[in-house]
């Protein structure tokens, strides 16, 4: 039986190629969700002068779908299977595009 891996640092999973963008796309991702609630709640509540169920039924509307679909999809995506790595891999690029294999249209 072979040890269980140390887990990573912080600094150890940022050095792996494409975490970073990852996750400062995520946070992006989720700073902009922020701000669109926030936006939508201020709207109802300043502007249209919404009730206080209003603007509960407006950000239980807004929250509901992810709370519900976000769990769900997880589990779509963790039980498909995933495609063979090597057909992710670019083809080597020929410096003749004629026998590189690669339509030249």
């Amino acid at each position: 039986m072979t040890p269980c891996p140390q887990p990573k640092t912080f600094r150890e999973t940022l050095a792996i190629p494409g975490v970073r963008p990852l996750w400062i796309g995520q946070l992006i991702n989720i700073a902009g969700d922020f701000l669109a609630i926030f936006a939508v709640i201020g709207i109802a509540s300043l502007r249209l002068r919404g009730t206080p169920s209003q603007i509960t039924g407006v950000t239980i509307s807004y929250i509901l779908p992810l709370a519900l679909f976000g769990p769900l999809g997880g589990v779509f995506d963790d039980d498909r299977e995933r495609p063979d790595e090597r057909r992710l891999q670019p083809r080597p690029v020929h410096p003749d595009p004629r026998k590189s294999g690669r339509r030249t249209d």
